[in-house]
């Protein structure tokens, strides 16, 4: 998980500023204020349904969801999803009821239901990101980790839900938006889904150490230490409503940090044995640089909390090796991305694939994730 940045250039139909925009949200309140009266009605949502600017807003995450972070392989996959839904909203009478052992038991009951949700923000560039179905939609028969076990057919997933902070009315916890036929104000609401264009995954949530269930070994996320008290409820729910603990995001997280391990060790045990074989060390930086790179990485925010020293450290002992090799390539630059850049740079640059006559020797001198 990674903070992302907005899109730009803003497209005029996507753009609240434009005349276009305006018109077309003009109409929209006209059929809302007119519904009643409707057999049918729609609303238009050309500038979300816009396929150019579908593919655009794909291109934030270099394919990736931008809730949990996950490569989805398949551009028709990548959906391109509503922050706060278009259409109707489903409301649960507390979210979720945070237990101190697991954060996780679900409160089934709907209590209310906004018909028309935030159709006036359908069209916004701001509420418009890509998400992977499974975030989205969720599945049938999900499996989370929840304290030290698996739970079987545990419900998760956005659907029609947006989870925001109640307020107290006459002594008691309400939605403020129950009894509304849509929202259009947003400027009081505290979300209790956390936004990847305001948050900071960085901030918000942190990592356990592995655990070993049933022979297997996972990474859970879980909130921060210290947090406020709304930024906790915060991460929780974004948690658990995103199924951020599902089985297959707790098992690739043990795979990057293993691999990230291992690629470590190699490292030190070149460094030990003052290895100074070029095709080695370029084999060392093209590794190093997918798990972090936003081309080719999985998980990036995730490999960025636990290995983010590990680039800067093996830059440093490149330029030490193959100084004359890295002029114009490795500099000190501190910005990340180009660190990466550059380390992968240098290994296309200076690795020879033929220098492995067979399989046997691939497989001896890689490290196999």
């Amino acid at each position: 998980m990674i903070k992302i940045n907005y899109l730009n250039p803003i497209p005029k139909n996507m753009d609240s500023s434009t005349i276009e925009y305006r018109g077309v949200l003009i109409k929209n309140i006209q059929i809302f204020r007119q519904r009643a009266s409707l057999a049918t009605f729609s609303f238009d949502f050309s500038g979300y349904e816009n396929q150019s600017n579908k593919k655009n807003l794909r291109g934030l995450t270099k394919g990736r969801c931008a809730y949990c972070g996950v490569r989805v392989t398949g551009v028709s996959q990548l959906e391109i999803e509503h922050y706060r839904p278009k259409k109707r909203v489903d409301i649960r009478d507390s979210e979720f009821i945070l237990n101190k052992k697991s954060n996780y038991s679900v409160a089934p009951s709907n209590i209310g239901v906004v018909e028309c949700g935030y159709f006036y923000h359908g069209n916004d560039y701001r509420n418009l990101l890509p998400s992977c179905s499974v975030c989205n939609k969720g599945i049938n028969g999900g499996v989370v980790v929840v304290g030290k076990k698996l739970v079987y057919n545990m419900p998760f997933g956005k659907k029609n839900f947006f989870p925001v902070k109640f307020i107290k009315k006459e002594g008691v916890r309400v939605d403020p938006r129950i009894g509304k036929g849509a929202i259009m104000n947003i400027k009081d609401e505290k979300p209790l889904l956390y936004n990847p264009y305001i948050d900071d995954p960085m901030t918000l949530f942190s990592y356990k150490q592995k655990i070993n269930i049933e022979g297997s070994f996972y990474i859970k996320v879980s909130a921060k230490k210290k947090l406020s008290r709304y930024k906790k409820l915060l991460a929780n729910i974004s948690i658990n409503l995103l199924g951020l603990n599902r089985i297959e995001l707790c098992s690739k997280r043990h795979d990057i940090m293993q691999g990230l391990v291992n690629l470590q060790r190699n490292i030190l045990a070149d460094i030990h044995s003052n290895n100074r074989n070029i095709n080695i060390w370029a084999h060392h930086a093209i590794i190093c640089a997918n798990y972090f790179d936003e081309q080719q990485g999985e998980l990036i925010g995730f490999a960025r909390v636990i290995g983010r020293r590990l680039p800067n450290f093996l830059r440093a002992q490149l330029l030490a090796r193959f100084n004359a090799v890295s002029l114009g390539v490795l500099t000190n630059n501190e910005d990340f991305n180009v660190l990466i850049k550059e380390l992968k740079e240098f290994g296309g640059n200076n690795y020879n694939e033929d220098e492995y006559s067979d399989i046997n020797e691939i497989i001896d001198g890689l490290i196999i994730l």
